[in-house]
């Protein structure tokens, strides 16, 4: 706690020495903190209670980002001392993004030249036990109903009060958005009742109400599951093979069987979908084997070569090969 208040353990950059990097930083402060020239304080030490006493009109808001994007940037409480710049009198808190813009200029974001004053009225972070009565909209997050439109419950973890109101979020991520720019969160949001609709009985619902109320769901998983398969069983036609298929999946993920049957229908239900993949190694091995015990045509006749085309054919060669020979040994000089 002590540590996280006061910051007074200083990261080094593994390619700077303590001299250039924490040494340097200070001595140029002393040797300029008399010249109203923007200074840095990351080294400097500064504890919550002096910069509490010597904040500026920004408090820990970064002023650079009011000027640009009129965004609350806030540098949390005590305010992170990495980016604490001192001009003047004043001790200003900036973001990462634009401290190296504020010590080049830094009147360019200060009254009266910024863009955008600092709004009186400003989000503060809540750690509550229990609801507020001043809750908005029972506790839904008014960031997801502005983004989808959708009512989500917030949490009391993410709470924010502002405006006299408490608003509770769904996640650190759309907390932080609001705390950004609140007012963009104020306007055009008129949070619709739902509709109410009437309680479902499973002994009042006819059967195809029943059906689409709690098969429907299972059922479909169920053919997205066979149809990814495609479940072949011999003698079975493709239908009935599905059906086997959809009936060890409701089996093996219901949630009503208890579990020794559900290890037996996931055994039955592999051994369902090995056999598949042996049936297709098998039809496609058979494939290449001829059948010995069926007589058909081929399609094309086999190739054989007649008696006399095979004699002609074999004396050419021997009488083309003497031919070689004797050309070979008149060539020789003995």
């Amino acid at each position: 706690m002590y540590s996280y208040k006061y910051q007074q353990l200083v990261g080094l950059d593994p390619r700077q020495s303590c001299d250039s990097g924490i040494i340097f930083e200070r001595k140029h402060y002393f040797s300029h903190v008399k010249d109203d020239w923007p200074l840095r304080l990351a080294n400097m030490l500064v504890t919550p209670l002096e910069f509490h006493q010597r904040q500026s009109n920004y408090k820990s808001f970064c002023p650079c980002c009011l000027h640009f994007s009129n965004e609350l940037t806030s540098g949390g409480d005590p305010p992170d001392r990495t980016g604490l710049v001192q001009y003047r009198k004043y001790y200003y808190w900036l973001c990462e993004d634009h401290i190296e813009q504020f010590l080049k200029t830094p009147d360019e974001f200060l009254p009266p030249y910024g863009r955008n004053a600092l709004p009186q009225n400003l989000p503060t972070i809540r750690n509550l036990k229990s609801t507020p009565e001043n809750v908005f909209e029972n506790g839904s997050c008014v960031v997801c109903y502005k983004l989808t439109r959708a009512k989500v419950n917030g949490s009391l973890e993410h709470a924010v009060g502002y405006n006299n109101r408490v608003y509770l979020f769904e996640d650190k991520e759309h907390l932080r958005m609001f705390m950004k720019n609140p007012q963009n969160f104020m306007f055009d949001i008129s949070f619709k009742q739902p509709t109410p609709y009437p309680s479902l009985k499973y002994e009042e619902l006819p059967v195809l109400g029943m059906l689409e109320q709690y098969v429907a769901k299972p059922i479909t998983k169920a053919l997205n599951y066979v149809t990814r398969r495609r479940p072949i069983i011999p003698g079975l036609s493709i239908s009935a093979s599905a059906a086997v298929g959809i009936g060890l999946y409701l089996k093996v993920y219901s949630e009503t069987l208890p579990d020794h049957y559900k290890t037996e229908y996931f055994k039955g239900d592999s051994l369902y979908n090995e056999r598949r993949h042996k049936l297709l190694f098998y039809l496609d091995a058979m494939k290449s084997v001829l059948n010995p015990y069926l007589y058909y045509e081929e399609p094309l006749p086999e190739f054989k070569m007649l008696e006399s085309e095979l004699s002609t054919s074999t004396e050419s060669v021997c009488t083309e090969m003497s031919k070689l020979v004797n050309e070979i040994v008149d060539g020789i000089d003995y």
